[in-house]
Formats: structure tokens, sequence, C-alpha cells
């Protein structure tokens, strides 16, 4: 519905049709641009980075540059595997507690009794070449 809002002149895909030597409009075809909304999407990495770059500049450079990894020894992950597999073996278990440790760790970190009262937090999910999840996270401090 929104196509039309879109910003589609920037793209070249006439011309290069064109280019090509198709004259045909069935030949062409039709461009449908993703919204920032479509996860994974071009436009959504964009508007993410752009959220980021806004978040810097209201409240400055990050206090706290935090990561943390999965750890596939963990209790709830080693009792939910079965004998004879590896952690690896169930992703979906891995981030499961994965997502849950994580929002434990923003819970603590937001409580204000950690490092005091938090301004603003931004996070990025990564997973390693391993297979296993960590989170690049910046936090920005209330009294520093």
């Amino acid at each position: 519905r929104n196509q039309t809002k879109l910003r589609a002149e920037y793209f070249q895909g006439i011309f290069d049709a064109i280019e090509k030597g198709l004259s045909e409009g069935h030949q062409i075809g039709k461009r449908v641009l993703l919204p920032s909304s479509h996860t994974g999407s071009r436009r959504y990495v964009i508007q993410n980075y752009h959220d980021g770059i806004a978040i810097c500049r209201v409240y400055g450079p990050p206090d706290l540059f935090i990561t943390y990894t999965c750890n596939p020894k963990w209790p709830e992950i080693t009792l939910a595997t079965l004998e004879g597999q590896a952690p690896n073996d169930r992703p979906d278990i891995i981030v499961r507690v994965f997502h849950m440790m994580l929002q434990r760790l923003l819970n603590d970190i937001r409580s204000d009794s950690i490092f005091g009262p938090t301004l603003a937090i931004l996070y990025s999910i990564e997973f390693q070449k391993r297979g296993l999840p960590h989170v690049h996270i910046l936090v920005w401090l209330g009294n520093t």
C-alpha cells in the first residue's frame, strides 16, 4: 500500500532494462520494495542505524559496552539436551535460554541497582560461527 510513498525513483531498474534491450513491459517486471518494518531488509537495517545515531545525538557517547555470550554449559541447556546430544544439536533450546538470560541481564541493568540510573540501552544480537548467540550492549548511564 505504501509503494508510491517510497523513494523508488532512486532505483535504476527501468534504465537498466532498456540498456539490456528489454522493451516490453512484461519483460521488465515490477519491483516491490520492502518497508523498514520487514525484519532483515535493507531499509530495516538503515532505520535501526539511524535510530542508534539519534540516541547517540541525544545522550552522547555510551558509557558502557558490554558483550554477553551464550554458554553451552549453562544448566538450563545441559538439562534440556538428551543423552548423546551436543548443545549445538538443539539450537531451539540455545536460543530460548539465551533470550531468557538476556532479558534477565537487561532487567538487572535497568533496575538501577548495578550501575545506577540508566538513560538508554541499545543492543544487537549476533550469531557466532559456532552457532552460539551473543549480544553487544551499549548503556548510557544517568549520573556520570
